[in-house]
């Protein structure tokens, strides 16, 4: 594109200045200024299309009339030695001829090539020919590359080419592990004996016709470390794959084998579809509807509301309390919201929202709403988002990326259960480590890098929600508890996120570590001390063995 372009603009100055050659340039693509993005060239490609022949177009006409022109004068030069040399003898004619055609052929050598002959004179190879072959194979990669290929990354290793003994070992040093043929399904004869060397085959077709990471990772067992999914998934814009751009085909998480549906997994491949969402979450301003000139603050990526339960009625017993008794075929609670998002001090206000479930919220799953009014305790009156501590609270999100999701038993609202021992508006507005800073500086991260790059500290659920942000998708906040101390307040979501809930009709719902349900990770958990307690059961077990012995 830019080559073309020099050329016009070189054309319109001067005809007799070199000019830089388009083809020149594709064939020397090392030399070349990074490449612009695919977006951007596929956008162009019929622009560079019209232009190119248009080129070849103006090369040949200018071609052949210059051979025309040649052929005229050499005919007249022909007819004037004749006229000049007719007393001259047949030899000095024959050997004067022979001086004319030496010179005229150094001179052709000496004219600089068009651009059209400099193509033809490349792709012009014999094909009974094995090394003209290699050659043309090559300039036809290098064009595909261009014209087709991810121009965001640099494809460090070539899925197509890993079919030979000779390069068993290069899938393995980008996903960091020793023999990827060890994790493969064994195949054993009716006699019981093991094909050892049929794990190897296999994983080579497998990884040669591979389009996607689940092409690789179905053949591989459940006993393949967590790292090999992991590693691939961020690996996948350095490998070109079977497909004619080389990119990888988009894929749904659910589809991978289920013993690689784990968090880790799910982390590294939010990480991939955020980057896919690049466009969408550099212009979030534009989603948010910001005036001119107005940049993203935290206030925009906090949940507007947060809901709570309330229990609206007099307790049993409390004969000064103003607040009404409750009749016996009324509702038990009632619903209030907060708003938390007002990053003034004190701007937080309260509404009541009546005793049925929110209609706004009326796109949460059943299954899920029914854990939601199980798990929310009422709140006390005196409860307030800025000042109430050691606060239990659930995010709800509505998952619409994976149409495989519901297939595998999972349900569309995905949870996540986190704390806020400094308060709630402290956990999603403070000024140190909150969440919505976070997500600005997520949201940062994947509007300015050019390749794939995963962000080093982002956790699950602060890529999921900036993910539903750019995508448009629901999400609510809810105040499940209050706790007495940031202590206990740990405990008590370490024991909820693992343990898998009963609702009615001995109907199990997951636990929210389980990605079918949730988003919650364990390793993300530990990383979180402040919300654990010092010690947890069976921990010291070893240890008081010991003191044990000592004692006897």
């Amino acid at each position: 594109m830019k080559a073309i372009e020099n050329n016009d603009d070189n054309n319109d100055n001067d005809g007799n200045v070199d000019r830089p050659s388009l083809i020149k340039d594709s064939l020397t693509l090392s030399q070349q200024d990074p490449a612009p993005s695919l977006v951007d060239l596929y956008q162009d490609l019929l622009l560079i299309t019209e232009k190119l022949t248009a080129r070849v177009s103006e090369e040949v006409q200018k071609e052949a009339a210059a051979k025309a022109v040649r052929k005229t004068h050499m005919e007249s030069d022909a007819e004037d030695s004749d006229d000049a040399d007719e007393e001259e003898s047949a030899e000095v004619d024959a050997e004067t001829s022979d001086e004319d055609d030496r010179i005229s052929n150094r001179s052709k050598n000496l004219r600089p090539q068009t651009d059209l002959e400099y193509l033809l004179r490349v792709l012009k190879l014999h094909k009974k020919q094995k090394q003209h072959l290699l050659v043309k194979r090559a300039i036809l990669l290098k064009f595909e590359e261009k014209l087709f290929g991810n121009n965001n990354i640099t494809m460090t290793i070539d899925l197509r080419q890993l079919d030979e003994e000779s390069k068993d070992g290069n899938l393995e040093r980008i996903l960091k592990c020793n023999d990827l043929s060890r994790y493969v399904h064994k195949e054993v004869t009716e006699n019981g004996n093991t094909l050892h060397f049929a794990e190897k085959a296999v994983l080579r077709e497998a990884v040669s016709n591979a389009k996607m990471p689940p092409d690789i990772l179905s053949k591989l067992t459940k006993k393949a470390p967590k790292v090999i999914p992991v590693n691939l998934i961020l690996q996948q814009y350095n490998i070109r794959w079977n497909t004619m751009s080389g990119e990888p085909k988009p894929f749904d998480f659910y589809s991978l084998p289920k013993h690689f549906i784990k968090g880790s997994v799910r982390k590294a491949f939010t990480q991939t579809i955020l980057y896919e969402h690049k466009s969408a979450i550099s212009n979030l301003h534009v989603m948010k509807k910001l005036e001119e000139g107005e940049h993203l603050q935290k206030k925009h990526f906090c949940p507007p509301i947060a809901y709570l339960k309330k229990d609206p009625y007099a307790k049993p017993g409390d004969d000064e309390s103003t607040l009404p008794t409750r009749m016996r075929d009324e509702p038990k609670y009632s619903w209030q919201g907060w708003t938390i998002h007002n990053p003034e001090a004190e701007s937080s206000t309260s509404s009541n929202l009546g005793f049925e479930f929110p209609p706004a919220l009326s796109w949460i799953s059943p299954k899920v709403k029914t854990v939601i009014k199980k798990m929310c305790e009422p709140i006390a009156d005196d409860f307030n988002p800025e000042s109430t501590a050691n606060i239990m609270y659930m995010l709800v999100l509505n998952e619409t990326l994976s149409p495989k999701l519901l297939e595998s038993g999972g349900t569309k609202s995905q949870v996540y259960i986190g704390g806020a021992d400094e308060g709630l508006k402290e956990r999603f507005m403070g000024e140190e480590d909150s969440f919505c800073g976070k997500l600005m500086e997520i949201q940062k991260h994947f509007s300015e890098i050019e390749y794939f790059v995963p962000h080093p500290t982002a956790l699950l659920i602060e890529m999921r929600l900036l993910l539903a942000m750019a995508r448009n998708e629901n999400y609510a906040l809810f105040v499940l508890k209050i706790a007495d101390s940031p202590r206990e307040l740990g405990k008590e979501i370490h024991d909820l996120i693992i343990k898998a809930l009963w609702l009615a009709n001995d109907e199990m719902w997951g636990p929210s570590v389980n990605m079918n349900f949730g988003l919650n990770l364990k390793e993300e958990l530990k990383a979180k001390r402040k919300f654990l307690p010092d010690s947890f059961p069976g921990r010291d077990r070893s240890g008081s063995n010991k003191n044990r012995k000592k004692k006897k």
